[in-house]
């Protein structure tokens, strides 16, 4: 069984809008709306796939959303004094374009980030691993990143971390097995233009393999020892790239679900094709039915 752990999870709103009236008004189709927030989104990929699930959720969900669930997710909810927060996609299907507008969330009392970090201490016990994925509330105290990702590895749980900044950095000390940024974020965090040189960063502080989404042009894994390797479809897709690297989070998952080795090449063939299959996918967190032949179309070197 996967656990996932959200510290700041959303309301999705994604509309769909022709012909864009930028500074103006216009109507569009119902939104559609559904319970976000990366590390949701790494739990729906891997349920789909058909993979227990329990997810740790910090913030009080709207009770329709939670009463809908996630199909073949466990969904563990920590109550707080406020709710949650709300994304916005604006999808433009001519131009493929999709604007993302994210909230902030509100801060979290520290008993709320006990009772969080207890949750997901109890939802670990039978766990194969963990993911810690997404942002944090504001002004959130680094130290229960630290417990997050340091009492599971204490556990022998295997850590997949999927933050940035100062998170990031926590995760990494803290031993995250695996830790999942994008070129942007491990910019953001690291001040490195080069993946490699940023991952290696990271890994000097203490993370096991680096995986570093590349947009368009794939990914590439970092392991502990060894060279890295580049992954990428032969082709770059047209579609909704939200929750890609969240697929790729849950392919990595998957694996150590199935207790098979974090082997370089194998993990990065199939984080590149379940990328794909995510973007494929009109909304975050599903893959399309043609991951089987996104795998055969991925190149590595």
């Amino acid at each position: 069984m996967i656990v996932t752990a959200t510290p700041n999870p959303a309301v999705d709103l994604t509309l769909s809008v022709r012909d864009l009236d930028r500074g103006g008004s216009q109507s569009v189709p119902p939104a559609q709306r559904r319970l976000g927030g990366k590390a949701v989104n790494v739990a729906r990929v891997a349920a789909q796939q058909g993979i227990d699930v329990t997810a740790v959720l910090l913030g009080s969900v709207p009770d329709d959303l939670r009463a809908a669930g996630i199909p073949g997710v466990e969904l563990v909810v920590v109550r707080t004094r406020t709710g949650i927060r709300s994304t916005y996609a604006i999808a433009e299907p001519e131009t493929g374009a999709v604007t993302m507008l994210n909230e902030t969330g509100a801060p979290r009392l520290p008993r709320e980030w006990e009772s969080f970090v207890d949750a997901v201490a109890r939802a670990r016990d039978t766990a194969s691993c963990l993911v810690v994925s997404g942002s944090l509330p504001p002004d959130a105290d680094l130290a229960h990143v630290r417990a997050l990702v340091g009492g599971a590895r204490a556990a022998g749980v295997p850590v997949i971390a999927d933050l940035v900044g100062d998170a990031l950095w926590a995760a990494a000390a803290a031993g995250a097995d695996v830790v999942k940024p994008n070129r942007a974020e491990l910019q953001r965090t690291v001040g490195y233009d080069d993946p490699e040189a940023g991952a290696r960063a990271l890994q000097h502080s203490g993370a096991g393999m680096v995986i570093v989404s590349l947009g368009e042009e794939g990914l590439i894994v970092v392991p502990p020892a060894g060279a890295p390797v580049h992954a990428a479809l032969d082709r770059a897709l047209r579609g909704n790239p939200t929750g890609a690297g969240d697929a790729a989070v849950a392919s990595v998952a998957a694996r150590i679900d199935r207790g098979e080795p974090l082997d370089a090449t194998a993990v990065a063939t199939a984080a590149v094709a379940w990328s794909a299959a995510a973007v494929l996918s009109p909304v975050a967190g599903t893959l399309d039915d043609r991951l089987p032949d996104l795998v055969a179309r991925v190149r590595v070197r």
